[in-house]
């Protein structure tokens, strides 16, 4: 069991407000070690992407990528942010997280940015973000927003023929897709979902998340599935030894090496761009 070939989407890193596991460098090592294809920094309020050329020049033999989250700190709903974070390589940008109106609401907080306007409809914005991200063959995030926002921005992205949407942990209390729900969005569009490993567990176990994002697994299907870490708390795992018990859990219920290779690998290399690879996974 390795981690061999592994793509994950979701890690955080520091610098950061918050206190995290590991700093780009640490991480872009362990990575490398592992002998991971790609790892994307994730910071919820400083873009990414120059950080992660900082780290590729010392750890060449892991593609490491960044991006965008559209917090406050940056404006927001703000495309020019966007342009210039696409400009210098990055590959993901995020929907509001921190400050989404949803997950305000779920922390008991006024305000936060919302997607839609009065009229419930995309803000303008929002589809000039929805242009960018698709012009520079980068993907789109829907990071905290609600259930809501998410059924709208998937129906404007299918219209548009928009093909890299990641819907975050739909299995986080902030995201709370149902396994219908799951279905209803891939009937409205081919989206992809992020089965992470940590969602958080709260008073559960990381094992209770697992067991939650397989039943997802089965029920919605693999094809639309995508595994990722949501790693760097520093209350968690180093991110090679949760991700290895995580790889350890789905291997013994995976005995497919194609399906292991589509979410670990083939479907996120596909939305970061990454040239097709024979290697097997994990």
């Amino acid at each position: 069991m390795s981690l061999k070939n592994f793509i994950d989407l979701h890690i955080h890193t520091s610098p950061d407000i918050r206190p995290r596991k590991l700093d780009d460098l640490e991480q872009a090592a362990l990575a490398e070690k592992a002998g991971a294809r790609a790892i994307v920094f994730k910071n919820h309020f400083s873009p990414t992407a120059a950080r992660a050329k900082i780290a590729q020049k010392l750890h060449p033999d892991v593609q490491i990528l960044g991006g965008v989250v559209l917090n406050e700190a940056v404006g927001g709903l703000n495309p020019t942010a966007v342009k210039h974070t696409l400009g210098i390589g990055g590959k993901m940008v995020w929907l509001p997280t921190l400050d989404a109106a949803n997950h305000r609401s779920l922390c008991r907080e006024a305000g936060g940015i919302r997607i839609l306007d009065s009229n419930a409809n995309l803000k303008d914005e929002v589809l000039e973000i929805l242009h960018l991200v698709n012009d520079a063959k980068a993907t789109l995030c829907t990071g905290h927003i609600s259930k809501e926002e998410i059924f709208l921005l998937a129906a404007a992205a299918a219209e548009k023929k928009f093909p890299r949407l990641i819907i975050n942990h739909p299995e986080h209390k902030v995201t709370n897709l149902s396994i219908q729900n799951q279905r209803e969005l891939l009937a409205l569009h081919e989206v992809y979902f992020e089965r992470c490993h940590s969602q958080p567990a709260d008073n559960g176990s990381y094992r209770d998340n697992f067991e939650r994002n397989w039943k997802s697994i089965q029920e919605v299907g693999y094809e639309s599935t995508i595994i990722a870490s949501d790693f760097g708390q520093i209350e968690n795992d180093r991110w090679d030894t949760g991700m290895m018990e995580y790889m350890q859990f789905l291997r013994e219920r995976i005995s497919n090496p194609a399906i292991l290779k589509t979410i670990t690998h083939d479907n996120a290399a596909m939305l970061l761009g990454l040239p097709e690879s024979n290697v097997a996974t994990i």
